[in-house]
């Protein structure tokens, strides 16, 4: 006895949705999609661990490729159901299986194909999926059976087309999503977090018999003029020194104490509305911001005293950064030592 069914076919939103999660599952590029999202995630924590920097084109792909990957079902339901609304110009379509053909009819068309045009079939709970291609398939929703089961139909599918491949969706691949975008952005943080304390902590430059601890993250350098240079992005430090003989050469002899020579230097270099702090080490630090070409900076000079010389630690930066650094310069000032 040749076995028939007819299904009375409109559009459903909710099929096609249940489409799109099949899809995915069908296609097992959405497993390199995840590798790939994870190790695209891999490579920014690391880099932001680092470097304390972010790459926002990639991070932007990263992000773009994440949510596509988590609601790709949502995607390919949309499509499936916009490209089956646009063919059938919401009109309600007649599908009819014979032991010989499939038959797609309704009032404004119909066609006939044999069932080794099929590639394969997937079910879900409330939906068959017959796939003519790679991307598209023809959906028959389980509840819009006018002549034949559910149960029949399955048999004559594996008999026709091949094994049927039923699916059940779940949320938990959502669910385990949107943890790893969780885990991605807490991991993402931490690193910064890390980054900045690692190369904040201080490190100690030896420049016998001048020493200083500044943050790791400063760039030393040599320059013939200067005893010790270091620079970080916004602030430059340099150390020079003068004894009694340099003095002495320049043609000032009243020079004896830590404080004669601080007040030398405030006379010398023209300094105005300037404060002294006198630190635990004995250095004594003028902090003051002074205008050039129009712009603002503004400057620790740490002075210390060993034997007859005189060491002087310039601490600068933008104006604007004033309050941030202040008590930087003052920090890092309190660990400049002379070795007699």
């Amino acid at each position: 006895m040749e076995q028939q069914f007819t299904v009375e076919l409109t559009m459903n939103k909710k099929h096609h949705r249940e489409f799109g999660y099949l899809h995915i599952k069908r296609r097992k590029s959405w497993i390199i999609r995840l590798v790939l999202i994870i190790l695209l995630m891999l490579l920014l924590i690391c880099t932001a661990l680092f470097t304390a920097h972010i790459n926002k084109f990639l991070l932007f792909s990263t992000v773009l490729y994440y949510f596509y990957w988590l609601f790709a079902d949502l995607y390919y339901g949309s499509l499936s159901y916009h490209n089956a609304n646009k063919k059938a110009h919401n009109i309600p379509v007649r599908l009819t299986f014979t032991e010989d053909y499939f038959i797609s009819e309704s009032d404004i068309s119909s066609g006939t194909s044999r069932y080794d045009g099929f590639l394969d079939v997937m079910e879900g709970p409330n939906i068959f999926a017959l796939y003519v291609s790679r991307a598209s398939a023809v959906v028959v929703p389980k509840d819009c059976f006018t002549e034949g089961t559910v149960d029949d139909f399955r048999e004559f599918l594996t008999r026709k087309i091949g094994p049927v491949r039923r699916v059940q969706p779940s949320g938990k691949q959502r669910i385990w999503g949107i943890v790893l975008g969780v885990a991605f952005v807490l991991a993402m943080v931490g690193s910064l977090f890390l980054n900045k304390a690692w190369n904040s902590r201080l490190v100690r430059y030896d420049r016998t018999p001048y020493h200083i601890c500044l943050p790791a993250y400063f760039e030393v350098y040599e320059d013939e003029n200067y005893h010790f240079t270091a620079y970080s992005d916004d602030v430059t430090v340099y150390t020079y020194s003068e004894s009694q003989k340099d003095l002495h050469s320049y043609g000032i002899y009243n020079i004896e104490t830590l404080e004669d020579y601080v007040d030398n230097f405030v006379y010398d270099y023209s300094i105005v509305d300037y404060t002294t702090t006198t630190l635990e080490n004995g250095t004594i630090c003028l902090t003051y911001t002074e205008e050039y070409n129009d712009f603002s900076y503004f400057y620790c000079d740490a002075i210390t005293k060993s034997g007859d010389t005189f060491w002087i630690t310039e601490f600068y930066c933008a104006g604007s950064e004033k309050d941030e650094y202040e008590p930087q310069f003052l920090k890092w000032a309190k660990t400049i030592e002379i070795a007699e």
